[in-house]
C-alpha cells in the first residue's frame, strides 16, 4: 500500500471510529489506542517509503520477493539455510543441522556456520540494493565463540553495517536454536558490481 493509499485508509478508520465510540459513549478508551496503531503504520510506511541518501528506497525487496529469488537463481544456497525474516539491512536465516553438517568430535563444523553465515549477509545486502546477483563476497572473518549443540538448528543474523557504491559491509552472529549467546560472530565485505 502506498503512503496516500495508506493516509485514506487511515482518515476512513479515524472518522468511523470516532463515530462508533460517540454512538457508544467510549471517546477516550478505543479511539486512543486505534491512533496508536495506525500511528505506528504510518512510521513504518514512511520509513520505507522515504529515500535514502542515494535516492533510492530503503528496502528494496520484500520477503516474497527474496525467498522466491534465491529459490530460483541461487537453489543451492538452501544447503546453507533458509530465510526466515528479512528487514531494511538485516536477515535472519535457518539452518537445519544434520549429519552433514557435522565434525569430528560432534559439533558443527565451521564452513556449516560460514555457510550460513555467508547466505544470510547476501539476503541482508540485497535488502538494501535490491536483486543484484553479482554482489560477491570478498572478505569474510569468523570467530568461533563456543561449541554449538549438535543436533539442534542453527540460525544467523545478519546486519548490514554499510553501503556505498561499490561496497557492503556487515556482521552476522550465529546462534544454536534455544541458545542466547552466539557460537559465531563474523564480519564480511561484499562487492557490488557497478550500475549499467
Amino acid at each position: 500500500m502506498s503512503l496516500p493509499q495508506y493516509n485514506d485508509v487511515y482518515n476512513q478508520f479515524d472518522a468511523a471510529a470516532l463515530e462508533a465510540d460517540i454512538l457508544d459513549g467510549r471517546l477516550e478508551g478505543g479511539l486512543n489506542v486505534c491512533h496508536e496503531i495506525c500511528d505506528r503504520w504510518a512510521t513504518d510506511l514512511q520509513k520505507v517509503a522515504q529515500p535514502d541518501q542515494r535516492g533510492s528506497l530503503r528496502m528494496k525487496i520484500t520477503f516474497e520477493e527474496l525467498r522466491y529469488f534465491l529459490e530460483e537463481q541461487f537453489p543451492q544456497g538452501a544447503l546453507y539455510g533458509t530465510l526466515q525474516e528479512l528487514g531494511d539491512g538485516w536477515a535472519e536465516m535457518k539452518l537445519e543441522v544434520d549429519e552433514e553438517h557435522l565434525r569430528p568430535g560432534g559439533t558443527v563444523s565451521g564452513p556449516a556456520m560460514m555457510g550460513l553465515a555467508d547466505v544470510a549477509m547476501y539476503a541482508a545486502l540485497l535488502s538494501k540494493i535490491g536483486l543484484v546477483p553479482l554482489a560477491v563476497t570478498t572478505n569474510l572473518n569468523i570467530n568461533f565463540l563456543r561449541k554449538p549443540v549438535a543436533h539442534a538448528p542453527i540460525w544467523a543474523r545478519a546486519t548490514i553495517l554499510k553501503v556505498g557504491r561499490t561496497i557492503g559491509v556487515g556482521e552476522v552472529f550465529v546462534y544454536s536454536e534455544g541458545s542466547e549467546e552466539p557460537v559465531a560472530h563474523s564480519t564480511m565485505t561484499y562487492s557490488i558490481p557497478p550500475e549499467k
